[in-house]
C-alpha cells in the first residue's frame, strides 16, 4: 500500500470515529495537510492506535449514555400512580399465558406486549415499579436502535452517539418508559425494523445472499412483533413497504422486490392466527365502544405531533408558554431540514461517505413523516386512530436519528453545534418539567379519605371507569345501587349514606344518563364535599328515607301484579315484573295501600300466588297475623286470607314474611341468584 492510500485510509477512519466530516483531498493541500504528490506532511503515520482508541472511547461513551438513560427511565418510575389503562394491564396479566389471551382478545389491542409482560411479572413481580421496569427495559433497547439508525446513514461513530444521547434524554420515550403500556416497545420495534431494512437498503448490492437471507428474516419477525404490540405499527410498516419498492424498482433491484413482498406475505401470515382467535370473542379488530374516546384527525393533530409531542413529552405547560415552545420545535426541525438539504448538495465532496448513503437520510425523513400521513388518512377513510399524544413516540427514533445525523454530517460546524445544543436544551427542560408534572389520575389520596370517613353503602363515579382505578387502590369491590335497589334501601325507613364522586371539571353526560343520576342523588338529602383528592370531589349525601305513600285500593280492584302499575302499591322486597306476576326478593315483602269507608267493611283479601319450591308463608296486616301455611306448588292459585274485624284501617301494610326464599343458583337450578319465594300475580279485597 503506498504512504497516499494509507494516509487516505487513516483520514477515513478518524472521520468516522469522531465524527468529523471528511476533508477533500484539495482542501487538506490548501490547509497543507498533504504536499502536492498526496503524502501528508511529517511522514506517513499508522492508522490502528486511531482506531482503537476511537473504538474504546465509542464503548466508554456508549455505556455512559445507556447508564443516563436507565437512571433517566427508573428514577422516579414510581412517582405517578398506576392509572386506567395500566390497571387494565395489571388485569390482563394476572393469570396465566392462556387468561391473558383470551382478555386481550376481549379488548382492543394485540397480545405481544401483555403476554411479554405476564412472562416478566411471573419471574420478577407484580410491584408498579417492575411492571413498569419491563416499558424502560423496551425504551433502553430503544435508545441503542436509534444510536444505529443514524450509524447505519453515516457510517460515523459520533453520529451513533449523538443520536443515542439525544434518544436519552427524550422526554416523550421517558414518559412512555415509565408506563405499563406498550408504547415503548411499539417505538423500538419501528426502529428495529427500519434498521434492518436501511441495512438492507443500503448494504453492498453484491452481499452473499445468506446475508440478505439472514436480514430478510429478522424484519419479517421484528414486523411481525410490531404488527402484534400494537395495531397502529401497521403505519411504520406501510410507510417502509412504500419506501422499499420505490428503492428497489428506481435501481432495478427485482430480485430484493421478490424478496419484500415474501417478507409481507410472512408478517401476514404471523398475524392471521391472531385475527381468527379475536373472531371468536368479538368481530372485527376495532371496537367503536371502546374508541370511540379518540377525537377526529386533522392538521393540527400532526403539527401537535411535531412542534409538541416529540421534543416536548408531557412538560404540563400553562397555555401560554406553548406558542414559544412550539416555535422553538419548529425552528429545530427547520434547522435540520437545511443541514441536510445542504449535506445532500455537496455530498459529492464528502470523502468516505458514499453516494448511496443520501438514500439513508431520505429513508429517515420518509419515516418521520409519512407514518403520520398515513395515520391520517386511515382516521378520514375508516374510523379515528391517531391520538397525537400516543402515536408521537413511534416517530421519535427517525426524527432522532436525522438531528443526529444532520449535525454530524454538516461542514457548517456553528450550525451543527447550535443544533445539538438546541435539542439537548429543549429536551433537558422538558424533562425536567416533566418530572415534576403529576399527570396520571390515581386514588392513593381517595383510598386515605376512605378509611377516614368510613365506607359508605354506596359509591358513584363520574366518569364511571373511575371505580376500576378505586377498586385497584383499595382491593375490594366499591359498593353500588341500582336507582330501583337505592329507592328500595331507602323505603325501609333509615337513612343510606352515599358518596357521588367527580372528577374536578368533569361534566356528566346527558345521553349516558350520568348528568341525571348525579342531580338525583344530590337531591335525596343534605350534602356536603368531603374531600378534593386525586383530582375528585367527593361529595358525601345523607339520603332520607323516602315517605310512604298508601295508593287508594277500591273494593273488588284487582292489583295486577305483572304491570308497573302496581309499582305504587309494592314498597320493598319486590322484583321487577315478569309479564303477568312478579317475584318477592329475599325474605320479606311489603306492599301499601289505603281504603275508604266502604271498603272497610272487606271480609277478605284475596291474592293469587305460587311459591319457588317448598316455603313456609306468613302474612301480617297492620300487625296481625292473617295467613301462615306451608306451600309448594308453581301452580297460581287464589289464596284468601281472612280480615280480622278492626284490623283494616285507613293505612294499611301487608307484610310477607318469607323465611325459606332461596336462589336457583343455590339449588343447581340455574345462575340466577336472586333470591325467590312466592310468585304473585293479583290481589284484592273482598
Amino acid at each position: 500500500m503506498t504512504e497516499r492510500a494509507r494516509f487516505q485510509h487513516m483520514n477515513q477512519d478518524i472521520s468516522r470515529s469522531f465524527g468529523e466530516a471528511a476533508i477533500p483531498e484539495a482542501a487538506q493541500r490548501r490547509t497543507g495537510r498533504i504536499d502536492g504528490r498526496g503524502t501528508p506532511r511529517g511522514g506517513p503515520q499508522a492508522p490502528g492506535p486511531w482506531r482503537t482508541s476511537g473504538v474504546q472511547w465509542t464503548v466508554s461513551i456508549t455505556l455512559v449514555i445507556v447508564a443516563l438513560a436507565t437512571v433517566l427511565r427508573l428514577g422516579g418510575i414510581t412517582r405517578e400512580p398506576f392509572w386506567l389503562d395500566e390497571i387494565f394491564a395489571f388485569d390482563f396479566t394476572s393469570g396465566t399465558a392462556a387468561q391473558t389471551l383470551s382478555a386481550v382478545a376481549r379488548d382492543v389491542h394485540p397480545p405481544a406486549y401483555f403476554l411479554g409482560l405476564q412472562a416478566w411479572r411471573s419471574a420478577f413481580g407484580s410491584s408498579e415499579g417492575i411492571l413498569r421496569g419491563y416499558s424502560a427495559l423496551w425504551s433502553i433497547a430503544g435508545v441503542l436502535l436509534v444510536g444505529a439508525l443514524a450509524w447505519e446513514v453515516t457510517q460515523r461513530r459520533g453520529a451513533f452517539l449523538v443520536a443515542a444521547f439525544l434518544a436519552a434524554v427524550n422526554p416523550l420515550d421517558i414518559y412512555f418508559a415509565q408506563e405499563t403500556r406498550m408504547y415503548a416497545q411499539a417505538a423500538a420495534l419501528g426502529a428495529l425494523t427500519s434498521l434492518l431494512l436501511l441495512r438492507s437498503l443500503l448494504g453492498p448490492t453484491g452481499q452473499r445472499n445468506a446475508g440478505r437471507r439472514w436480514l430478510l428474516v429478522g424484519y419479517t419477525a421484528a414486523a411481525g412483533l410490531l404488527l402484534l404490540t400494537h395495531y397502529i405499527g401497521i403505519t411504520i410498516l406501510l410507510a417502509q413497504g412504500l419506501f422499499a419498492l420505490a428503492f428497489f424498482s428506481a435501481h432495478r433491484r427485482w430480485r430484493d422486490i421478490g424478496r419484500y413482498c415474501l417478507s409481507a406475505v410472512a408478517v401476514g401470515l404471523v398475524f392471521l392466527p391472531w385475527l381468527y382467535y379475536v373472531d371468536h370473542f368479538r368481530s372485527g379488530l376495532y371496537t367503536s365502544r371502546i374508541l370511540s374516546w379518540i377525537p377526529p384527525a386533522s392538521l393540527s393533530t400532526a403539527w401537535a405531533v411535531y412542534a409538541r409531542d416529540i421534543l416536548w413529552g408531557r412538560p404540563g405547560l400553562p397555555s401560554r408558554w406553548w406558542p414559544a415552545a412550539q416555535l422553538a420545535s419548529v425552528a429545530i426541525l427547520a434547522l435540520t431540514a437545511g443541514l441536510l438539504i445542504v449535506r445532500a448538495r455537496r455530498r459529492e465532496e464528502d470523502l468516505g461517505a458514499p453516494a448511496s448513503r443520501g438514500a439513508g437520510a431520505a429513508f429517515l425523513a420518509w419515516m418521520a413523516l409519512a407514518p403520520v400521513a398515513i395515520a391520517l388518512l386511515t382516521s378520514d377513510l375508516y374510523h379515528p386512530v391517531l391520538y397525537h399524544p400516543r402515536f408521537s413516540v413511534l416517530v421519535v427514533p427517525p426524527v432522532i436519528a436525522l438531528v443526529a445525523v444532520a449535525a454530524t454530517t454538516s461542514t457548517r460546524r456553528a450550525a451543527a453545534m447550535t443544533l445539538i445544543v438546541s435539542v439537548v436544551a429543549v429536551q433537558l427542560l422538558a424533562t425536567g418539567l416533566q418530572y415534576g408534572y403529576l399527570e396520571k389520575a390515581g386514588m392513593r389520596d381517595f383510598v386515605k379519605v376512605w378509611r377516614r370517613e368510613g365506607p359508605p353503602e354506596a359509591v358513584y363515579f363520574y366518569p364511571r371507569w373511575n371505580r376500576r382505578v378505586a377498586h385497584y387502590y383499595l382491593h375490594q369491590r366499591m359498593p353500588v345501587l341500582s336507582r330501583a335497589k337505592l329507592e328500595q334501601r331507602l323505603r325501609e325507613d333509615r337513612p343510606v349514606t352515599i358518596w357521588a364522586c367527580t372528577n374536578i371539571g368533569y361534566q356528566p353526560d346527558v345521553p349516558s344518563g350520568e348528568r341525571q343520576e348525579r342531580d338525583w342523588l344530590l337531591s335525596l338529602g343534605p350534602s356536603r364535599e368531603v374531600a378534593r383528592v386525586d383530582r375528585m370531589s367527593v361529595v358525601k349525601v345523607q339520603a332520607r328515607p323516602v315517605a310512604r305513600t298508601y295508593p287508594q285500593l277500591k273494593l273488588g280492584a284487582v292489583v295486577r301484579f305483572g304491570s308497573h302499575d302496581a309499582d305504587r302499591y309494592l314498597w320493598s322486597g319486590w322484583y321487577g315484573p315478569e309479564r303477568t306476576f312478579r317475584w318477592s326478593r329475599g325474605t320479606r315483602a311489603v306492599a301499601l295501600f289505603s281504603v275508604r269507608d266502604a271498603a272497610t267493611r272487606a271480609r277478605a283479601l284475596v291474592v293469587k300466588g305460587s311459591c319457588y319450591f317448598t316455603q313456609h308463608v306468613r302474612a301480617e296486616l297492620n300487625g296481625t297475623t292473617v295467613a301462615s301455611f306451608e306451600c309448594s306448588d308453581r301452580r297460581f292459585q287464589d289464596w284468601r286470607w281472612k280480615i280480622p274485624a278492626g284490623t283494616l284501617k285507613e293505612k294499611n301494610t301487608l307484610v310477607l314474611e318469607l323465611p325459606d326464599a332461596a336462589s336457583p343458583a343455590e339449588l343447581d337450578r340455574s345462575r340466577d341468584t336472586r333470591k325467590l319465594a312466592v310468585g304473585i300475580a293479583s290481589m284484592r279485597l273482598e
